[in-house]
């Protein structure tokens, strides 16, 4: 009797975190918000996370007794467990991008940082490969900031290749980012020093920074467009 319930224990627990696992998938592929501004009992709108595991319950029943009849704790359902679920989500995926780029062989990566909401510098990070007759570009991820100088950033870009553990000294082809000097200078810029580690690493300069520049230029030069977008 105790082994018995020991593995319905254990069933009804995988149960409820891939529920959980589900809900959050559910809630990140279509970009809805995870949490409410009011997540208290009895609230009518306590955001999409919990209210999409209360409809599940009411046709659940082990969904519904784990929200109702177990501690707080629990319950996996704090923001902390939130946040952890899609950080090994994530994780997973990185490592299937990673497992692709092996497989294919050759690839490049592209790169830019800009600041958050948070005013926070980050890099967001894609990878260029070609496999089974098609070229992906995967998004790796975005990495939060601390030096801007180019050797900061190469190092960053660098220990990402390495954390996916894809050869990057001897089948990175290639590197785009935008035109600034710690980006693309010929000596000491990123790709420069991206270069000493991979030879084949040729850097080209991104289409779409060199198109914005282009139309920038081209909007400077009409005088009633100038006066529209910078009236100062």
């Amino acid at each position: 009797m105790l082994t018995d319930e020991r593995t319905r224990q254990i069933k009804d627990n995988r149960r409820y975190i891939g529920v959980l696992v589900d809900v959050l998938k559910f809630t990140c592929t279509h970009r809805l918000a995870q949490r409410g501004h009011d997540e208290s009992e009895g609230s009518c709108n306590a955001g999409n996370f919990l209210d999409l595991l209360q409809l599940i319950g009411r046709h659940d029943e082990t969904v519904a007794r784990r929200l109702v009849d177990v501690p707080q704790n629990a319950k996996y359902t704090s923001n902390e467990i939130q946040n952890e679920l899609i950080g090994i989500m994530a994780k997973l995926v990185q490592n299937t991008i990673a497992e692709e780029i092996r497989e294919s062989g050759e690839f490049s990566v592209m790169a830019d940082e800009t600041k958050d909401c948070r005013k926070i510098e980050q890099m967001s990070i894609v990878l260029r490969y070609f496999r089974r007759g098609a070229v992906y570009e995967s998004f790796i991820g975005f990495v939060a900031l601390a030096d801007l100088s180019a050797n900061g950033l190469s190092g960053e870009l660098l220990s990402q290749l390495e954390t996916l553990a894809v050869d990057y000294k001897n089948k990175l082809v290639g590197q785009g980012y935008d035109g600034a000097s710690v980006m693309s200078g010929k000596h000491r810029g990123v790709a420069a020093l991206i270069k000493e580690k991979a030879e084949m690493a040729m850097y080209v300069h991104c289409h779409a920074h060199r198109l914005n520049l282009a139309l920038v230029d081209s909007v400077k030069s009409v005088q009633a467009a100038a006066e529209f977008f910078c009236p100062y």
